[in-house]
């Protein structure tokens, strides 16, 4: 499996991971069946549609190692809690680098991929999940939409509109405090929801066997994700050079981005934050240690042995996300940071790899800024860097640097590597015809048993006839 790889040398991919429609149609009637019709019953559709949309872009994960590893985590909390024992719970892995994890009712849960990279360790992700287990028992997502439904569809509320439809002159800023009253409601339910459910997912992650402490430091992990995990100067010297051109200093230089206010603070105010209050509410938590509630046994025995390799393979597979959705700049960007801590790995230099030639296709067909975003000044800082000095380099030296770098570093590995032979074949399109370009998947598929890479060459290099 993913997480028993040796990421010191290479990583293979995950395949098949998808939740077939069949599936997600199994759990469909616990939300279009049994509510109220009117906006209630509308607010529960919307959710199933969010997740047929997740399920119909293959961003739902299913039978895989990742998404078995939290399903058994999510029942060895239940276990443990008389209250879940009998709870019908579905948690999904969502793809996407956003670390965060929600409940969206009637006993789903979805866990995005880049929180399992963002873990420190399995106490922690077990109160996130029960932290989302306690929503859904507390059944939050319902009291929700039956308040928003009730407010609504409230005759006060519609009075209110019709009044301000009524207006002859500033509607629109009447329009606005109208809402602005009903969403600081809102808030205020949603940040009461918040505390309850830490403190009775704590419950429930300490009764699973979790250390008190580690489990809560949990809040303080959310409260450091608008950051990059790794702070790390990237070397650029050793990766973009080739033998008659040198790495140019210079690129790292803003030339001629708007950048004011660099030197500002830019830290993120609380209120914005993808994981606010997550300080004040760990203090809370830690004034409940001592409680009988709150004093159990650690476990000794975790269902992973080791959790970096938990937290590794997700990453490995954002990585693979970013290039899947063609956010060659951002899959650069990772590429680079892992490979200081896995410098052989043969799968992130083919990620870099691909990326430069990505990229310079991108600028041949005058697509480049759907290939790199423009740096700005909010951005932190290794972020900022990197696309400051993908957007600095010379369009036409971009290839050159990428067709030496593979040469130089994955040429010399195995050669018996699905991915690299697939990275070499977009190389060596450069030097052919439409024609020619159109016959690589089908010399690939004579050297390599790969039907995703063979796949990925066909709809890249299609036959001039078969083009629309």
């Amino acid at each position: 499996g993913s997480a028993a790889q040796s990421f010191s040398s290479n990583y293979s991919p995950l395949r098949g991971y998808e939740l077939s429609k069949s599936k997600l149609e199994q759990i469909m009637p616990r939300f279009t069946e049994g509510w109220a019709k009117g906006t209630e019953a509308e607010k529960w559709q919307k959710n199933y549609d969010l997740l047929a949309e997740y399920q119909a872009e293959g961003l739902l994960m299913h039978g895989d190692e990742l998404s078995a590893y939290v399903i058994k985590l999510v029942e060895k909390i239940k276990a443990a809690n008389p209250e879940l024992k009998d709870a019908g719970t579905d948690v999904f892995i969502l793809r996407t680098e956003v670390p965060n994890a929600a409940s969206i009712g009637n006993g789903v849960l979805l866990v995005n991929l880049g929180l399992l990279a963002r873990m420190d360790n399995e106490a922690e992700l077990a109160f996130v999940l029960a932290h989302e287990l306690a929503h859904d028992y507390l059944q939050h997502v319902a009291k929700a939409i039956k308040a928003y439904a009730d407010l609504v569809d409230s005759k006060s509320f519609k009075e209110n509109i019709k009044a301000v439809n009524k207006q002859d002159y500033n509607k629109s800023a009447a329009a606005r405090e109208l809402l602005l009253k009903y969403l600081a409601n809102i808030r205020r339910h949603s940040q009461t929801n918040e505390f309850e459910a830490d403190s009775l997912g704590y419950l429930f992650a300490v009764r699973a066997g979790y250390e008190p402490k580690t489990t809560r430091d949990a809040l303080l992990a959310l409260d450091s994700f608008d950051y990059p995990k790794r702070s790390t100067i990237l070397p650029y010297a050793d990766y973009l050079h080739t033998n008659t051109i040198a790495f140019d200093s210079s690129l790292l230089e803003n030339r001629v981005y708007v950048d004011i206010g660099r030197s500002i603070d830019h830290s993120i105010p609380d209120s914005l934050k993808t994981h606010a209050e997550c300080a004040v509410r760990h203090t809370v938590l830690e004034k409940m240690e001592g409680q009988p509630s709150v004093t159990a046994k650690s476990i000794k025995e975790f269902i992973a042995a080791d959790y970096s390799k938990i937290g590794i393979a997700a990453e490995m597979e954002t990585v693979e996300l970013l290039l899947q959705r063609g956010n060659y700049d951002m899959a650069s960007w990772m590429a680079m940071e892992l490979m200081v801590v896995f410098p052989k790995n043969q799968y992130l230099k083919n990620v870099y790899a691909e990326s430069l030639w990505a990229i310079s296709d991108a600028a041949i067909k005058h697509r480049f800024a759907y290939a790199v975003s423009m740096p700005e000044n909010h951005q932190p800082e290794s972020i900022y860097q990197h696309l400051l000095v993908l957007n600095n380099l010379p369009q036409g030296e971009v290839l050159e640097y990428g067709k030496e770098f593979y040469a130089r570093e994955i040429e010399p590995l195995s050669t018996a590597d699905a991915y690299s032979g697939y990275v070499k074949m977009l190389y060596a399109s450069n030097t052919l015809g439409a024609s020619a370009r159109s016959s690589l998947h089908a010399k690939y598929k004579g050297q390599f048993d790969d039907p995703y890479y063979s796949a990925l060459l066909a709809k890249k290099f299609p036959k001039p006839d078969a083009k629309k």
